[in-house]
């Protein structure tokens, strides 16, 4: 069975996906694109060859040609195609975060608790690095004793030209919040966030220190314009050792009497296989008719935005802001 998919957005993780799905993704066939921007599509069929374009996102939902949809728009669009996706009863990946509120993210996840809603997954790839998978096996065998201290470093090397406002946090600290939850299974409780006050206006850099609800402590740094390159770090220190997460592998350049390594240039390259697997097995569980366990929930989804949500309320006020219980949650 192939699984015939459409994409919506075209920029550089839509294209990145759609090229994944074309050349690399077992079981699955890329459908059609829907893009506004020409230059979009240009690059898009230059890199794949031709493809079928949709003016408007929801014809392609709707398309009888199209078996399932990944959703790579801009933020705000998110949770009106998902819930496109979700009434025409069509699987759908939706890259993070699932929504740009957490009232919306929480209205999806109602509607994806339906025993007749199809599986909606949130495109946190971190859970499917093999790096941060072999820290959550480490963790497992708790050999590090009670965790005490996560820290978590991300760091880009120019902020896209679309980022603005709060979006360091909405856009990349919502990874960390996921990931802290997904290698500890603790909740955050409160969150206190702050900038430099010599680039208070440019929110860059942001420093979060994080309450779980296992008594331990995170801190994440986000740097939108770190200048040298991506890199992204984790690591745990429990009350009898650490864990570091692995590096990845850098190419190594000599030059002028040195040796340097050259960093990933963008998140792209980074978490290349972590794409690849997470598409895989997205496909796979839509073809045996069973999601895939491994990946973020809607209800995951809301979690990494209700903690994003009281980060921008403490970069505003300057103090602590509490993070909704899971309690409240209708399911």
């Amino acid at each position: 069975m192939t699984i015939r998919v459409g994409i919506i957005g075209a920029g550089t993780m839509g294209r990145a996906h759609a090229i994944a799905i074309d050349r690399e993704i077992k079981g699955a066939a890329l459908a059609a694109v829907s893009e506004p921007e020409e230059r979009n599509v240009a690059a898009l069929r230059a890199a794949i060859g031709p493809v079928a374009i949709f003016a408007d996102p929801e014809d392609l939902i709707t398309s009888p040609d199209v078996d399932a949809v990944i959703i790579a728009s801009p933020d705000h669009t998110h949770a009106g195609y998902t819930a496109a996706c979700i009434r025409r009863g069509k699987p759908v990946l939706c890259e993070k975060p699932l929504a740009d509120t957490s009232a919306a993210c929480r209205q999806i996840a109602s509607h994806a608790a339906s025993p007749e809603a199809p599986p909606v997954l949130v495109g946190f790839m971190r859970r499917f690095d093999p790096a941060y998978r072999s820290l959550k096996m480490e963790l497992a065998r708790d050999e590090v004793g009670p965790l005490r201290l996560i820290r978590c470093v991300h760091r880009n090397r120019v902020a896209p030209a679309f980022f603005t406002g709060a979006m360091g946090i909405s856009n990349a600290m919502v990874h960390e919040f996921d990931i802290l939850r997904w290698l500890t299974g603790a909740e955050p409780v409160r969150v206190l966030v702050s900038a430099p006050p010599a680039n208070a206006q440019e929110r860059d850099p942001l420093l979060a220190l994080v309450e779980l609800s296992n008594g331990a402590l995170a801190d994440i740094e986000v740097s939108m314009n770190a200048g040298y390159g991506y890199d992204i770090r984790t690591q745990v220190l429990g009350r009898e050792g650490m864990i570091e997460m692995a590096a990845p592998s850098f190419a190594q350049v000599g030059v002028n009497g040195r040796m340097v390594e050259v960093p990933c240039a963008d998140f792209v390259e980074r978490f290349a296989d972590a794409y690849r697997v997470m598409l895989s097995c997205w496909v796979q569980g839509i073809g045996n008719g069973i999601p895939t366990a491994e990946g973020a929930s809607a209800v995951d989804g809301l979690r990494a935005m209700q903690a994003a949500e009281a980060a921008i309320a403490s970069l505003r006020s300057g103090g602590w802001s509490p993070v909704p219980p899971v309690g409240r949650d209708p399911w």
